[in-house]
């Protein structure tokens, strides 16, 4: 069954800023989709690495999540 959805960024450091070129998608089964976004981190932010999450809500299809490490090396 094809899931359509719209994803948000659950979660982010203190002071990051994270943006998704697009929020809502629409996947076939065992299809891959290819979504974008950008992730700007202060040079003075107190965490220099940390954990984002991005969730989705695809209604019955469920609210399937994304956590992903980042670590800055300067």
């Amino acid at each position: 069954k094809t899931a359509t959805g719209r994803l948000r960024i659950a979660s982010q450091p203190e002071r990051w800023e994270a943006t998704l070129n697009a929020a809502n998608f629409t996947v076939a089964p065992m299809e891959r989709v290819e979504l974008s976004g950008t992730l700007l981190i202060p040079s003075d932010a107190k965490e220099q690495d940390g954990w984002a999450v991005i969730t989705a809500d695809c209604g019955e299809a469920g609210r399937p999540a994304l956590a992903f490490r980042v670590l800055l090396t300067r």
